[in-house]
């Protein structure tokens, strides 16, 4: 049995930008956060800003 473990160090295998972008609208939509958070771009730049 082979075991493999993987580095993305310079993020060519993920782009962590866009996964927090995705992650992100999706933890939005998922928990209602329009109640708590007026915009959602805005919950989104900061978001990624604070990651």
């Amino acid at each position: 049995m082979r075991n493999t473990v993987l580095f993305d160090l310079d993020q060519t295998l993920l782009d962590k930008h866009q996964t927090l972008i995705k992650f992100a609208k999706r933890q939005y939509k998922l928990f209602s956060l329009q109640k708590y958070a007026t915009n959602k771009g805005t919950f989104i730049k900061e978001f990624v800003r604070l990651h």
